[in-house]
């Protein structure tokens, strides 16, 4: 009944134009493991940090500490303990971008060594299963662990790298419905969670393709349906099972559509757009748009090798710069967007047609490179991907068959070279 008033609100809250270079911000999430390979409690590392340097602060939700601060990054914990993210503030470039994100490496990399513990460039935990102990007793993530305890279980297994992207107003459906059509690209590329348990998981992308499976609610998760209006986008979410209030003091379920819900309303007010956003929010497409910071979030890379970090920043915001150019080449995969998502998450860059690939590349190196800022440098690990036809994922299965898990934790490991050497591309 509200999705052309939730819609309206909803771009109005985005800018109207761009002022500058578009900003970019990072949610790196990395595993992290113990001397065995096992997901490790982030508290005591926290702590240390904390301890150890006088520019943090503390970061509370909903009365809960939840990481620490810097102006210029935080360490979160996620929805697993063993699980560290690391948020940069938003940079003018993907350089910038990379600077402060070394600098906070560099520190989470310093006291995890000093207590036994590594980082991972890694999609999912290689050794852990899900397990309630390994939840981060959040309140709102016991709350969605006890409404969809096999998504949640996941979850806490799992790491991604998100980059925001700022976009304005006139835009927000190209970059939308280009990003979302463009996730098996992502996934083909960069798609590193093919161990699990201590075995070949099913899936090359196994973070991405088990999530697609067990979250089969109106295309809650992977890339959302193509969407001609504003108001389309919105029915389709406010159309998605409506998990849970935002009231964090005393969460209230309710197990029916949120548009459902809006229909038993006598009008429109302020607390149903408040709780749109706090719905959509609890939706985890492939690209989602992010009113709260006027960007749009790209969701569907894994964690990848240190050696080629931040390649799926280079490519997302080529993505979106070139959105218009992409648009056309896209277009024929708009409704088939999952079929070919899942095919990726299944097979990596086996049976991809590489020709449109590299097309895609092209646009995107081109769009980085009329930046002006060298950022094209950085999306050369993905041409590399592509001539081998074999992403982080295939080369970690490939290695883990012939030398074993420790061979293949090594592959993904952390190291004080991969700092130093991180601001060359």
């Amino acid at each position: 009944m509200f999705d052309r008033r939730i819609a309206s609100d909803f771009v109005q809250m985005f800018p109207e134009t761009q002022e500058g270079l578009r900003t970019v911000g990072r949610e790196a999430e990395y595993a992290v493991v113990d001397s065995r390979g096992f997901a490790a409690d982030i508290e005591p590392l926290l702590q240390k940090m904390f301890n150890q340097y006088d520019d943090y602060s503390i970061v509370c939700k909903d009365g809960v500490n939840i990481g620490i601060k810097t102006t210029d990054y935080q360490f979160l914990k996620e929805v697993g303990k063993g699980t560290i993210e690391v948020v940069s503030r938003p940079c003018s470039d993907l350089w910038e971008l990379r600077s402060v994100h070394r600098i906070a490496m560099r520190r989470l990399l310093l006291e995890a060594n000093k207590i036994g513990y590594s980082i991972l460039g890694i999609g999912l935990q290689p050794r852990s299963v899900p397990s309630w102990n390994l939840l981060t007793k959040k309140p709102h993530y016991r709350i969605l662990y006890t409404l969809i305890p096999e998504v949640w279980n996941w979850f806490e297994l799992m790491t991604g790298d998100q980059l925001h992207v700022s976009v304005q107003q006139n835009e927000l459906l190209t970059v939308s419905n280009v990003a979302n059509a463009a996730s098996f690209i992502v996934v083909a590329l960069c798609g590193n969670s093919s161990i699990y348990n201590s075995q070949v998981a099913p899936a090359i992308s196994y973070r991405e393709y088990r999530l697609q499976q067990i979250l089969a609610d109106n295309n809650r998760h992977g890339p959302a349906p193509f969407a001609s209006t504003m108001e389309d986008l919105v029915t389709s979410i406010s159309s998605r099972r409506h998990l849970f209030f935002s009231k964090a003091k005393r969460y209230k379920v309710d197990f029916d559509s949120f548009q459902k819900w809006t229909n038993a309303s006598q009008g429109y007010s302020k607390e149903i757009f408040h709780e749109y956003l706090f719905h959509s929010h609890y939706n985890w497409n492939s690209a989602r748009l992010r009113p709260l910071t006027g960007t749009i979030e790209m969701r569907a890379s894994c964690q990848l090798p240190p050696a080629i970090d931040g390649a799926s920043s280079a490519l997302y915001l080529g993505l979106i710069e070139g959105a218009n150019d992409l648009y056309p080449l896209l277009s024929k995969a708009f409704e088939q967007s999952k079929d070919l998502y899942l095919n990726a998450c299944l097979n990596g860059m086996a049976g991809i047609d590489s020709s449109v690939i590299y097309q895609i590349l092209e646009i995107c190196s081109q769009s980085l490179r009329n930046r002006g800022r060298g950022e094209e440098l950085l999306l050369d690990p993905m041409y590399k991907i592509l001539a081998d036809r074999e992403n982080p994922g295939q080369k970690m299965r490939r290695i883990f068959q012939a030398k074993g898990l420790s061979e293949a934790i090594n592959l993904c490991k952390w190291t004080e070279d991969d700092i130093n050497n991180y601001l060359k591309p």
